[in-house]
């Protein structure tokens, strides 16, 4: 009767035994690495907290310019941009040192707000509280463009399709949604929403086929189609919510709001456009800005008035914890850090049955 094979007996037992460790080393190593950077920017201490995803504690604070509100990372990973309402700036910040490497001087009396990138990187949109949408080209980040909306818009919020082409933003000061062509950086239409309702935020799905909009005054998001750019549904959140922020997951399954007057979180499915929960994470927290892991397993969320960032885990939904942060956070958004190459193992001299082969 043939016997069981034994891994450590054929062979170089030794030899063997120092492969299995040096490949299962190196296995936690680039583990140890993997991870993302997240960036909460703290409006009223001028700062910008960066939290290791890995361990959720704050491992750095930057200091960037007067009132931050919004920061948002390039696709690559590499920078966070960060919106300086109070001085109407745009602070720099390379994600592996952790320090601000340039400024961009918009025209005064911008008040920076949201910012996109397109998906190839090369160029940032920023929505400004003075009517202006600013367009930087990010090689060089220089302010190439201004596209003017129509007076009294006010645009907060900002986001991009996934083919880079059209831009919308949310415009707190006259309740639409202005759409902007890339390719020319003209204004194409502008979106009618409910009157009164100060569209203050909006997230577009993965397929790029449906936009959502927090109005902030009205406790309800509005869902745009984009092929017709027409007001589609309306999803109605509990009163008193005061929806703020909001991102999709990255299936397009579901939609997480900021509500920030309930102190709550609410859940909407996006297959039927339905609200499906609604997570109190403490009260008077003021919460105002999402972020989700791109694995979809936690949903970040700043609470102003706590100083702090909520932690969410999707898969039952619950709050599992807090990190403290600066003082007045609203904006945020996750770095997705490249995982380093699995590093080349060294082996040692080819042997069999312990002895050197000639």
């Amino acid at each position: 009767m043939m016997s069981g094979f034994n891994f450590f007996k054929f062979g170089n037992c030794k030899f063997m035994r120092y492969l299995f460790i040096l490949l299962f080393s190196n296995f936690l190593f680039v583990n140890s690495l993997a991870g993302n950077l997240i960036y909460v920017a703290n409006v009223d201490d001028n700062s910008v907290s960066v939290i290791d995803s890995n361990t959720n504690s704050v491992i750095a604070t930057v200091a960037v310019g007067q009132n931050p509100e919004f920061v948002a990372t390039t696709p690559n990973g590499q920078f966070a941009y960060v919106s300086n309402f109070g001085d109407s700036t745009i602070s720099i910040i390379s994600t592996s040192s952790n320090t601000v490497v340039g400024i961009i001087n918009l025209p005064p009396n911008s008040s920076p707000n949201e910012i996109v990138f397109t998906p190839n990187g090369s160029f940032a949109y920023v929505a400004n509280n003075n009517d202006i949408v600013s367009v930087i080209e990010t090689a060089g980040n220089t302010l190439i463009k201004t596209i003017s909306l129509s007076a009294g818009s006010e645009p907060n919020g900002i986001t991009i399709t996934p083919n880079g082409r059209y831009v919308y933003t949310a415009n707190q000061g006259n309740n639409t949604v202005s759409v902007i062509e890339t390719i020319g950086n003209t204004v194409l239409t502008s979106i009618p929403l409910t009157i009164g309702g100060s569209p203050y935020d909006l997230a577009i799905t993965p397929n790029g086929n449906n936009i959502y909009v927090a109005e902030l005054s009205i406790d309800q998001i509005s869902v745009i189609e984009t092929a017709g750019n027409t007001l589609t549904s309306i999803i109605s959140l509990p009163a008193g919510s005061g929806p703020a922020g909001l991102e999709v997951t990255p299936t397009g399954a579901l939609v997480y709001v900021a509500d920030s007057i309930s102190s709550a979180v609410s859940i909407v499915e996006t297959s039927g456009n339905i609200l499906i929960g609604n997570l109190s994470i403490g009260a008077s927290t003021a919460p105002q800005d999402v972020a989700i892991t791109p694995d979809g397993r936690y949903v970040y969320v700043t609470e102003y008035l706590n100083n702090s960032v909520a932690i969410i885990e999707t898969t039952s939904n619950t709050l599992i914890g807090r990190i403290g942060v600066g003082l007045n956070p609203v904006g945020i958004s996750i770095a997705i850090i490249p995982q380093p190459p699995l590093p080349n193992p060294i082996l040692p001299p080819r042997h069999f049955n312990g002895k050197r082969k000639k």
